[in-house]
């Protein structure tokens, strides 16, 4: 879920798996600060499913590669396996 103040719009992208999960992306119509810019929020994949939230992570920074973006969510993984934390650093994110 997202709440702003600024008119946006809102999109949806299906990140294909067992839990039905989506990220939910806000685009503000007149940009912040001038600036074109979104936000996008998600519930990637529990539990042992992590070759499906990782696909799910790489689904999420493919659409929103070359954009001024933030993204946030719960991401259930632990940040110490290397093969679900390098999609981030791959990506060009930081935690």
């Amino acid at each position: 879920m997202i709440f702003t103040k600024h008119p946006c719009l809102f999109f949806e992208l299906d990140l294909h798996g067992k839990m039905d999960r989506k990220l939910i992306i806000a685009e503000p119509i007149f940009g912040i600060n001038g600036k074109n810019f979104v936000v996008a929020t998600g519930h990637f994949e529990s539990k042992e499913e992590y070759k499906t939230r990782k696909a799910q992570m790489e689904a999420a920074f493919y659409v929103l590669y070359g954009i001024e973006s933030l993204l946030v969510g719960d991401f259930n993984f632990d940040n110490s396996k290397t093969y679900e934390s390098n999609v981030f650093t791959k990506a060009g994110y930081e935690d």
